[in-house]
């Protein structure tokens, strides 16, 4: 199986959403007890600068913990969050297939060249 795991950030989740990230990051944060509970990993927490330069948290979320939190936004966000995580999943795949088909034309060429001479 390839590995098609994507990560999604908060300041992304907001933007996507047009949502605010404080208000994002307010949403994760209060369901982050029971997801620890639950999975005993926790949710990876990074940075990142806002238009002003100054360096703000941001979680980082996998595919599983995007779509727990879903579940704090209405219906028609977490609708859109869903097809977009799906979306770029497909995006990851595709662009592995053609790293993959790049290679294998590599390969053939490579090949070919032993027989030149």
């Amino acid at each position: 199986m390839q590995d098609t795991k994507i990560l999604i950030t908060s300041p992304e989740i907001a933007y996507f959403l047009g949502m605010l990230h404080s208000d994002v990051f307010k949403a994760i944060s209060k369901m982050k007890a029971d997801w620890e509970d639950i999975t005993k990993s926790t949710f990876r927490l990074g940075f990142h600068r806002d238009s002003n330069g100054y360096e703000n948290p941001q979680y980082e979320l996998s595919k599983s913990e995007c779509l727990y939190i879903s579940a704090e936004f209405c219906n028609k966000s977490r609708a859109k969050l869903i097809l977009h995580l799906g979306k770029l999943e497909h995006r990851k795949l595709m662009d592995r297939k053609l790293i993959k088909t790049v290679t294998d034309y590599d390969d053939v060429i490579n090949f070919l060249g032993k027989f030149q001479n």
